[in-house]
């Protein structure tokens, strides 16, 4: 080989050589890597609406992801992949959550509505049965049933007087309950007792009826036992007190029970006395402090007051305001008559106005018992009869009187007193505050007093005063008498020392002086003075 080819040739070689090298570097240059970025929902799906306890619904739904080089593919949409609430009603919002190659992006379909559900068309089912219930005389009794199913929902409460045998319906106009999931305003008698009480609730697809409650109806609570009295708190279970009483019933009317009054009592019909002739109350009432407002009582009859007769029996701790009680003979406030072995009024008081014809009082018309007894007691009523004994106390009175005034006006045909209109055995410590003691019409009898309008016998009067202006009619003349007691004027009427020593009342537990301007004792028991205040006699 030539010189000249054998350089043409290592010049070829080189040439070669030279290209493998660039191809090699070439080829050592990677191409770079594509990467997921994120992913958005290009196109909404078809249903944004939806109702409460739907799965969410992804057709027409186009989910786009988008890469490094801003390539784009679709992505398809698993269950798995979607996130969201359609339990209650709102705007909702659902999460897609899409990981490719370890990297995760999520997108959100916003603007979904889901409604509430509407109640499937159901007949009435009940979940609450009205219960039974025991109340008094007088009260008021409630039932409710609570029920489930498509409204409207009807209620239609029924009574049963036979145990469920045969059911009427309550009338809608006497109980607008009667219609009404709760039946209301059941003013209780005892022609309610032992009830049946049932609910029909209906509506377009069916009715039901209620389990029957039994309404229980008591006349009072209590056993009729000195620690446990029977109780009333009302003018319904007041009359039927009467009603018993004065029916014999058993065991109500025996003697030696015990009553409470349980509460203040507003008297809005006539009433009729407890306690007749042939059946006196013998028990014990205790007023406990309360009072009986407006208690009226229009007869001719004998034997009326609050309590008609009273034989043996206790009244105690009793207000009656505003009483306008008219009778005939044996008339009073607390009582027409009293008699019977240990019987007494005590801590009473009467306003209003008592009328009658013989034998009336403030408290009581006749007392004809010597071991019967009034104690501080006293009345603002005005006191009158067409006939004899009359008194703002005691009309005819024989028993004993202590520590008790009056301060209303008294008339009557004869033997009138302001504090009895006759004494046979106690007056004591009494002061009569009358502003007149009068005779009636026709009458020219002169025995009127300003404590009793006759002493008989025996009978005492202790240490009793009387207002000094108190007047009469002409031809009566009250004179110096113990009749009359010691007078004693308006200063003297109002000032605390004439009671608590001159009469030797008892301020610790029995007496207060009144409030404002009622300056005059009143029971320990009361909170407040008679709505009247001081009579207009006394005022300066």
């Amino acid at each position: 080989m030539t010189k000249r080819e054998l350089i043409r040739n290592a010049a070829l070689i080189c040439a070669a050589v030279l290209c493998l090298s660039v191809m090699l570097a070439g080829c050592k240059k990677k191409e770079k890597e594509v990467t997921f970025v994120s992913i958005e929902v290009t196109t909404q799906p078809t249903k944004k609406t939806y109702t409460e306890g739907e799965q969410f619904d992804p057709a027409g739904m186009v989910v786009t992801a988008t890469y490094s080089n801003g390539s784009k593919a679709p992505v398809t949409v698993t269950a798995a992949m979607l996130s969201y609430d359609f339990k209650t009603a709102g705007t909702k919002t659902v999460t897609i959550t899409y990981t490719e190659k370890g990297k995760t992006a999520t997108t959100t379909v916003t603007g979904i509505t889901v409604n509430e559900a509407e109640e499937p068309d159901t007949p009435p089912d009940i979940t609450s049965h009205p219960e039974d219930v025991t109340a008094t005389v007088g009260e008021y009794a409630t039932f409710t049933v609570v029920a489930t199913g498509t409204e409207p929902l009807e209620y239609r409460w029924q009574y049963s007087e036979d145990n469920g045998t045969t059911w009427d319906d309550f009338n809608e106009i006497s109980y607008e309950s009667a219609t009404t999931p709760t039946l209301n305003s059941l003013w209780l008698s005892m022609w309610h007792n032992d009830m049946r009480i049932r609910c029909i609730v209906s509506n377009a697809y069916g009715e039901i009826i209620s389990n029957p409650a039994t309404l229980t109806v008591v006349p009072f609570l209590g056993s009729g036992a000195e620690l446990d009295p029977y109780l009333i708190s009302n003018a319904v279970q007041l009359k039927l007190l009467a009603e018993y009483i004065n029916d014999d019933i058993a065991p109500y009317a025996a003697a030696g029970v015990y009553y409470r009054l349980d509460d203040n009592i507003t008297m809005t019909v006539y009433f009729t006395p407890i306690g007749t002739y042939d059946n006196p109350f013998r028990g014990t009432f205790d007023g406990n402090g309360k009072v009986i407002t407006g208690l009226t009582i229009n007869t001719t009859s004998d034997y009326t007051g609050l309590f008609g007769r009273v034989s043996g029996g206790k009244i105690s701790n009793l207000g009656l305001a505003g009483v306008n009680i008219k009778g005939g003979d044996y008339t009073g406030g607390v009582a027409g008559y009293i008699t019977g072995s240990g019987s007494s009024i005590t801590g009473c008081y009467v306003t209003g106005t008592v009328i009658g014809i013989g034998l009336v009082g403030g408290i009581a018309g006749e007392v004809v018992t010597i071991t019967t007894t009034i104690n501080n007691c006293y009345t603002t009523c005005s006191v009158s009869g067409t006939s004899n004994y009359v008194g703002g106390i005691v009309g005819g009175s024989g028993g004993t009187v202590n520590n008790c005034y009056a301060t209303g006006a008294i008339s009557g045909y004869r033997l009138c007193g302001g504090i009895t209109g006759s004494n046979s055995v106690k007056v004591n410590n009494c002061a009569a505050l009358n502003p007149s003691v009068n005779r009636e019409s026709g009458s020219s009898n002169t025995d009127f007093g300003r404590v009793t309008g006759i002493n008989y016998g025996s009978g005492e009067l202790n240490n009793n005063a009387a207002f000094s202006g108190m007047t009469t009619d002409s031809g009566v003349s009250f004179g110096d008498s113990d009749n009359n007691g010691t007078g004693i004027e308006k200063p003297s009427i109002k000032t605390p020392s004439t009671y608590q020593g001159s009469l030797l009342w008892n301020f610790s537990t029995v007496w207060k002086w009144g409030d404002g301007d009622y300056k005059l004792p009143v029971l320990q028991w009361q909170t407040a003075p008679p709505a009247l205040g001081l009579p207009l006699h006394l005022l300066d």
